[in-house]
This record gives structure tokens, sequence and C-alpha cells, in this order.
């Protein structure tokens, strides 16, 4: 049986004409909407919207109040009201001659925005066809679509995120949700549905880490209690452990206390993303509602200090707070860090936690029952790898089985294979790299010669278990390709180097030898082959390793004149950065000693 909502409004309305005519059909209506055969208790809410005052008692709308709380339960009915002085006049009354508190059921002192978001939201989310964010005081408004618009930087997570957009008994639906689920557990981002499809079906549940309630309680006391008014909130995590995961994970449970947003690219200047997060704070409302914001899989703890100083001025230049707003003009900025020692970089921050490749007992029972439940509506699960590894707890002996099958007949001369190879060396050695499909096609030379549907995907068919397609909102968007997990492309390249005697020195040169990679396109291929050259990792410690995991690599097994040749030909290729230079004479230095060539 379908849910009701029925808002009560205010017309001026004569006495001496209610009494005569209409009291005793109102009466009736009443009776008859409040009739347990016609809508069950729990099944209907009543809205009583109040944006002038009530001064008597024998005004029609408190009559027509009084016949309600005659029929049905005081939970079900609730009181809007625009101001203050309204609120105040009308709990008196109903004090005074119904001995009802009215106060857990009411909202008071909103704009119009806030008045028309808080009764949409108050009814079926199924019904709304505005997005909805949360606002002062329990009340909602509408994100309207001119200002999403603007907020370029962020993807804004709504109340009623994914509702209304599906008929969700139609096959598309489901075709639409098998899809997502697939894509998700053989390895791609999660999505909003993911989380959407487990609280629409309650048994069966996303399946959380356990750190998931820790982080919750983290945030919400930060939210509550903090007296700063920008807060960053490192979560460390070993690459493809479900740390970005888990962040969203939280966001989305806290989305009808916060306005929630996840930070599209990490490139942008942080003081435009800062204004446009001070933007949502304030939308559509005279008052500053929290926000939490996603950084996703930032490099540094200190990069997002920056953003944290750029906020906090924003704040500054752009609010007028008093005294009252001070609790809720907050941010606070959840920064997932991947690292190789979460449970280290923990330790030296404040506020902050950390989950790693290793589950629990607990962990391990959900993932079994959850592999259960997609046996039943899904075929073939078990080739939803990044889910099985983890199932596994990360067990080595799974994944290098799985890359000794992925690398059958290897053959490094066929254009797919050193393809493969490179996205291999990158996917190991940069978090959140990929190769774009414009450059795959090139590469494969398939702009040449253009078979009727002829894809990417199709070329690299032998390797296509392990591949998956990304859309990147970085570098000014586009879509490109990945293996699926870190600890595939890893033990992929360990595999080559055991059977093909394919070390990573030579993908490493035969990527820098690649003129594709260094043509005008996509910036993000040189600045991942650059930082895979350079780019040095956190110590356990204080500070920072020597050198980047690559050289240090290469050094170990292959020594000097490999890396010298390496970091010769990396200078032809980035010929304004000083970089490559320095670190080549810092490698001589100190691993060398060699100072007249430093």
């Amino acid at each position: 049986m379908a849910e009701m909502t029925l808002t009560v409004t205010q017309t001026r309305i004569r006495l001496y004409n209610w009494l005569k005519k209409s009291c005793k059909g109102v009466e009736n209506l009443v009776s008859f909407v409040c009739n347990p055969e016609v809508f069950p208790a729990g099944r209907c809410l009543i809205i009583f919207l109040l944006l002038s005052p009530v001064d008597t008692e024998k005004d029609p709308v408190f009559e027509i109040y009084k016949a309600f709380i005659k029929q049905t339960e005081e939970e079900s009915i609730i009181t809007v009201c625009a101001s203050r002085s309204t609120y105040e006049k009308w709990k008196e009354m109903i004090q005074a001659k119904c001995g009802s508190d009215i106060d857990p059921q009411s909202i008071y002192e909103l704009s119009l925005s806030e008045v028309n978001g808080t009764v949409m939201a108050l009814g079926p989310f199924n019904q709304t066809s505005g997005r909805l964010l949360p606002s002062s005081d329990s009340s909602f408004v509408v994100l309207k679509q001119k200002d999403e618009d603007l907020l370029t930087a962020l993807d804004i997570l709504c109340l009623n995120q994914c509702e209304n957009i599906y008929d969700e008994n139609s096959s598309e639906f489901h075709d639409f949700r098998i899809k997502v689920e697939e894509e998700f557990y053989r390895g791609g981002k999660v999505k909003w549905w993911n989380f959407y499809f487990c609280d629409k079906d309650e048994d069966k549940p996303f399946v959380k880490r356990e750190k998931y309630d820790s982080v919750k309680k983290m945030i919400t006391s930060q939210l509550r209690a903090s007296k700063d008014m920008c807060v960053l909130f490192n979560l460390f995590h070993h690459p493809g452990c479900g740390g970005s995961t888990l962040a969203m994970h939280v966001m989305w449970s806290l989305r009808q206390e916060s306005r929630c947003a996840v930070l599209k690219d990490n490139t942008l200047p942080k003081a435009e993303v800062a204004i446009q997060v001070v933007k949502l704070m304030n939308l559509e409302s005279e008052r500053p509602s929290p926000v939490l914001l996603l950084v996703d899989d930032s490099k540094e703890t200190e990069n997002p200090y920056e953003l944290v100083s750029s906020i906090r001025q924003a704040v500054e230049d752009h609010c007028n707070i008093n005294v009252d707003d001070e609790k809720n003009c907050k941010v606070i900025i959840i920064n997932c860090v991947r690292s190789h020692s979460p449970k280290e970089q923990y330790l030296r921050h404040n506020p902050s936690q950390f989950i790693t490749a290793f589950l629990t007992k607990v962990e391990q029972n959900n993932f079994e029952k959850k592999l259960k439940e997609l046996e039943q509506t899904h075929e073939k699960p078990e080739n939803f790898y990044s889910f099985m590894i983890m199932k596994s707890n990360f067990d080595q002996k799974y994944i290098d089985k799985l890359a000794r099958d992925t690398l059958e007949n290897f053959d490094f001369s066929s254009k797919e294979a050193r393809l493969f190879g490179f996205l291999a060396l990158l996917n190991t050695y940069v978090a959140e790299s990929e190769i774009s499909l414009s450059l795959c096609e090139d590469f494969l030379g398939m702009k040449v010669i253009r078979w009727q549907e002829d894809s990417v995907m199709d070329r690299m068919k032998r390797y296509s278990n392990v591949l998956i397609i990304d859309k990147v909102e970085e570098w000014g968007g586009y879509k490109g390709i990945r293996i699926l997990h870190h600890s595939i492309a890893s033990a992929c390249l360990e595999e080559l180097e055991r059977r093909c005697f394919l070390k990573v020195s030579d993908i490493t040169m035969e990527i820098l030898h690649c003129d594709l990679f260094f043509d005008v396109g996509v910036a993000k291929h040189r600045d991942s082959i650059q930082q895979m050259l350079i780019e040095r990792q956190q110590k356990d410690g204080v500070g920072r390793e020597l050198f980047s995991p690559l050289i240090d690599k290469i050094h170990t097994k292959e020594g000097r004149q490999i890396v010298q040749q390496i970091f010769v030909k990396a200078s032809s290729r980035f010929v304004t950065s000083a970089s490559i230079p320095q670190a080549l004479a810092r490698y001589l230095y100190i691993k060398e000693s060699d100072f007249p060539e430093a």
C-alpha cells in the first residue's frame, strides 16, 4: 500500500463559514484518512506547514490539528514553521489544550528554500524529483541543477542519491544493477549505486571493513565536537585493500547529517576548490551546513594542508558567521592516503585511522557470505578477481597463479604484450595510473586501420580478464585502461621476470623509447612516468627513502650502469625538468660515492 504525506497549509478562512460549512466535512475527511483500513499505522505522515501565525485556538488550522490528534499517534504529525515566533505560539497552544510536547516532531526558523526541501524530504524519495541536501536544524533544501553545474570540482552526494532514476521493477534496472555490481567486484571503482543497491536489499548488506564503525565514529565526533572550522582526517591504507570504498561508505551513511562531496580532480588549484566547498556549505540557506569532503588517493599527507588553509581563508572571505552558526560552519576533509606502511603513518597523525591488506576472521566470514550471495545473482563470480583477492585474505599463492595463467605464452614482441607490460609497470609503481584509450588505440595502430566495432579490449582479449576501463576525472577527463588490482600488476611483473626473463628495467627502457607517451596529449602519462622514476616513499620512521622503489629495485638487481642509462634516457624525455638530473646526481653521490660524476 502506498505511503501518504498530507500537508495542511494556512489560508484565511472566515470562522463563521468554517463552523457552518466546513468543520464537519474536515472531521469526516480526517476520520477517513486515519482509518487503518485506508492507511495502516506508520504509513501516513501529516505535516502542518505554518507560514504565518496561528493566534487563537479557534483558528481552523488548530481545529484541524485537534481532529488529527484524536485519530492518530502524535509521532505521525510533523510541524514545519517559517519563524520561531510562529512556532513558539503554536507550541504553547498545543501544550495547553492537548498536553503534548511537539519539539521532537518540529522544524522551524527556515527559509522558503528549506521549507520546500524539508516537505519534499518528508515524503517518499521515489516521488521526489529534486536532489536534496541537508540544511540547518534538520531541514533540507533542493540542489538546483544550475548550482550543481557551477560546482565543477565536486561530485555531490545527495540525500536521495540514485532515487527516482529507473523504474526499479523493470528489466532495464535489473540489467543495470548486474552490470554495476559486476564492474565493482571485478575491480572497478565503487559507485554510490553499490551502496544504494545494498540499502534496498537489507538481506544482502554491503561488506564492511571492520574499521568502518571506528572511522564513522571519529568523523561524527569531529563534526560535533571539534572547534576547528576545517579538520583533516587521514585514512591510511594499503593499495587495493578497500580504503577509498570505506571512506565513501562512511559518507553514504552520513549524507543526512552533512553535505557530502568527492573532489573530482586533485590537480585543481586549492583556492578554487575551497571557494566551491564554501558555496556548497551555504547553498540555498541563510545558515551554513557542515561539509564532508573526500580527497581520494592523495599521495601525501602534507598536500591537503594547503587545501585546509585555503578553505579557512575562503570561509573568512565569503561568510558572515555569527556565534550560533559557528558549530555548523565546519569542513571535514577525509584524506585517503595510499601507503606501504599505513599503521606507522597512522601513529604519526591525529586524527587518523588505518586499514591493511589483512582481514580479520569476522571480515573473512562476511566475504564468504557475500560470495554465496553473488553466486545466486551473477555468472562466474569466481572471475571477480579483486573481490576474490580480498576474500582469500590477499593470498599471494592465489595472486601468483592468476598472473601465471594470464601470462601463458606471453610474447613481448607483440604490441598487445608490450602494452600489457607497460600497464603492469605503471600500475605497480604509480598509484591511480592508467593508459588512455586514445593512446592505446594509437599504440596498437587501430586509428590507421579501423575495423568495424574494433575496440582496445577486443585487441587485448588475451589479458582482458584482468583489465578494466575507468573514467578518469583528472587532466580534463578521459577513459583509461588499467589492471584490476595493484597486487595483480605486481605479480605480473614478477612473473614476466621469472618466466620470460623480462626485467623491470627492460620494460622501463621500452616505455621511455615510446614517443606516444611523450607526445602532446594526456599530460598524466608523462607525469606518471616521471613519478615512477623519482618519487620517494615515506619511511616507516620520519623522512623519506633515498630513491623511488623502481630505482631501488633496478639498482639492487642490475647495478649502476642500467640505472644510469635509464636516467640519461629519461633526461632526454624531460628536458625542462631538473628533477631527473638531480635524482641521477643523488644516486651517484650516495650509492656509488662517485662525487666527480655526480
